[in-house]
């Protein structure tokens, strides 16, 4: 720092003008703050909207915590913002150069690290800026997509990249986080973050903006032009700006590289993102893209470390590591991190904070304690079964998986009642079956299906005196209700159900059978745990449940994220129709191709019967002409017949008038003969 003010500015001739409005609010919230640090839960109570979030949040710093950073470094910051970054890289003990553009911007920065003497903040551009000392690491963070724009000096990003990396010692390192031009938000339409468009990147960038971002092939093209050719990348999750996940390189090489990408990552691209629009379920895209072996490339960010040739830092990530897992929005005290490592043994898991072995933490009733190493269980995730159920609208599937976590979780239930512990909201006093203190969350996301049966795993929470089996179970399904709910994941019940009904749904069919007030009984314990979690003000809890208590997948909130979902489903129910017109329709086409052959068949035989009786009419008509002509013949011989009898009886008339007969006959009389 210059002068005795710890919050004085070095400026340079040549300032820039990019602002997003809040600068003066957190200049304010800084000074009134006690605690400035990276991972202060007094800056994260300040937080409100998607800028403070933004400046505020510990999370920001986990983009650097694979890094292996000591003391002594000297760092150069590019871009250092209201400093959030050049303060924890001032907490490891480095000497830091935070060089901001923007003044307001600087004074926040100023402010933040006024307790670290090795932080010295700087307001310019990068084209004014100029040390002869050199760096061990320069950083350039979400400032390389403005480099050609106004406010990045109107030059080219290759010219940017080029005096940054002059700015480097002998085997010193440029780092470098920016999103992916063609990263899975960006293919799915989620809006460009810097031009507020959908697809703009997709197309190219056209127009003169001058602000872009780049492919990961491109971008290692740009590195190796200025010299920086060895380069270490990583791929944050769900982007650089507040990863909860950072995945080396050498994760997506490993066979099983779609599953564990998967489980670690579980939501891509919707976590955090301001004015996001959820077109499609962006787990089940990322999978299929993993699947086809392209998750490197469609990784929604980048950080990538870039060396000279022949030159390894120590401060690189540790090679032995596939991932960081960096945890969400907890109060300092429960924080955790965790590693991924790959040993001669299989995948580990190495829980640490702040930089060493975690350490078990308690307040009231809630103990926190997770495992330091334990194996890393291969397999499918209950819930990973349950949301494949889901979405095939498949009741038995679901009704088997959950009813395989419903034995597992039955078969643990303690016997007995324990006096000596207090009663907290996860175990009110003279409740039923209880499980052991470690049961606290039997989310399904938390049961792994291995090949020796259900494995229980990331077991940190810890519940005085155990907790109500119906309670923590019910509170399970509820989150999957949520998931479902709050992810527009398709489900067996009507898109109208409620995370409400679609809990008590889901009870049912586990088989437990928690009534259906159990989202009413299960809030204040939630609520109760959360803002012992994260601090976060117990109305408001409240009010964000409830509201979520109360949404489906169809209501206007919801759709507003979900444009899709309506015409997708009633294109679903019209090929529906479809499909079963058509099969109505190929029904009676064969009913009548039957019909017809029916008909045929009849028409052969009749034919048939027509030729044969036809043959019969010709011989009866022969036979008839032929009676007819005999009969002709009886009559001819009968006429002559009758005539020569005429002829006799006139004959006999006539020789009875002659006179002897007529003696002859009186004689007879006479003599009575």
């Amino acid at each position: 720092m210059s002068g005795d003010d710890p919050t004085a500015v070095r400026t340079l001739d040549r300032q820039i003008s990019y602002a997003d409005g809040s600068e003066q609010r957190i200049l304010e919230i800084l000074s009134a703050a006690a605690d400035r640090s990276s991972g202060s839960d007094e800056l994260a109570a300040a937080i409100t909207d998607w800028p403070s979030r933004y400046h505020l949040s510990p999370r920001r710093a986990n983009l650097l915590r694979p890094l292996r950073l000591e003391a002594g470094l000297r760092i150069l910051e590019i871009g250092a913002g209201t400093g959030v970054l050049s303060r924890f890289l001032g907490e490891t003990g480095a000497r830091v150069v935070a060089l901001e553009g923007q003044a307001d911007r600087a004074r926040a920065a100023a402010l933040r690290c006024a307790a670290l003497s090795t932080v010295e903040v700087v307001c310019g551009s990068l084209e004014s800026f100029s040390d002869p000392e050199g760096f061990d690491l320069v950083c350039i963070v979400g400032v390389l997509e403005y480099a050609a724009s106004g406010a990045g000096g109107a030059g080219t990003h290759q010219d940017f990249l080029a005096r940054a990396a002059a700015l480097l010692r002998p085997g010193g390192a440029l780092l470098v986080a920016i999103e992916n031009q063609i990263g899975l938000k960006y293919l799915l339409g989620y809006r460009e973050d810097h031009l507020g468009l959908p697809w703009i990147g997709i197309e190219g960038y056209p127009g003169d903006h001058g602000i872009r971002t780049f492919p990961r092939r491109v971008l290692s093209r740009m590195l190796d032009a200025v010299g920086l050719p060895a380069q270490t990348w990583l791929y944050p999750f769900p982007d650089y700006k507040l990863p909860a996940v950072v995945l080396a390189d050498a994760l997506y090489d490993l066979d099983e590289a779609p599953r564990l990408v998967d489980q670690l990552v579980r939501h891509p691209a919707t976590d955090g993102a301001p004015d996001r629009s959820l077109l499609c379920d962006d787990r089940r895209a990322h999978k299929v893209l993993l699947e086809a072996g392209l998750g490197r490339e469609v990784a929604n960010s980048f950080l990538v470390v870039a060396t000279a040739d022949g030159s390894a830092p120590a401060f690189l990530p540790d090679p032995g590591v596939l991932a960081w897992h960096l945890g969400g929005d907890r109060r300092r005290a429960w924080r955790r991190h965790l590693e991924l490592r790959s040993s001669s043994t299989g995948l580990t898991i190495r829980s640490f904070g702040g930089g060493s072995a975690a350490t078990p933490h308690r307040e009231g009733w809630l103990d926190h304690d997770p495992a330091n190493d334990e194996r890393y269980v291969l397999g499918r995730t209950v819930e990973d079964l349950a949301l494949e159920a889901c979405r095939g609208r498949d009741r038995v599937a679901l009704e088997a998986a959950l009813l395989h976590w419903r034995r597992f979780l039955d078969s643990r239930v303690v016997k007995g009642v324990d006096a000596g512990a207090d009663p907290h909201p996860f175990r009110a006093a003279g409740a039923g079956a209880r499980l052991p203190p470690e049961h606290l969350d039997v989310a399904l996301s938390n049961f792994v299906v291995g090949d020796d049966g259900l494995h229980f795993i990331d077991r940190e929470w810890r519940a005085a005196g155990g907790v109500s089996a119906e309670l923590v179970m019910a509170r399970a399904l509820w989150l999957l209700a949520m998931e479902l709910v709050r992810r527009g994941v398709e489900h067996p019940w009507p898109d109208s159900t409620t995370v409400r009904q679609l809990t008590a749904s889901l009870c049912e069919l586990g088989g437990l059978g928690a009534g259906d007030d159990i989202v009413d009984r299960l809030l204040p314990a939630e609520v109760e745990l959360q803002h012992l979690v994260t601090g976060r003000d117990r109305a408001a809890l409240r009010e964000d449940l409830r509201w979520l208590a109360g949404r489906s997948r169809v209501d206007s909130e919801v759709t507003a994220r979900l444009p899709f979902t309506e015409l997708r489903a009633r294109v679903e129910d019209l090929q529906r129709q479809r499909d079963e017109q058509r099969r109505r329709f190929e029904a009676l086409e064969a009913a009548s191709r039957r019909r017809e052959h029916e008909l045929n068949h009849a028409l052969g035989e009749m034919r048939e019967s027509a030729e044969r009786l036809r043959g019969d009419l010709a011989v009866a008509r022969e036979q008839l002409d032929g009676t007819l002509r005999e009969l002709e013949a009886h009559r001819s011989e009968l006429a002559s017949a009758r005539a020569e009898l005429e002829m006799w009886r006139g004959w006999r008339e006539s020789f009875d008038r002659k006179l002897p007969v007529r003696i002859y006959h009186a004689l007879r009389r006479l003599l009575g003969r």
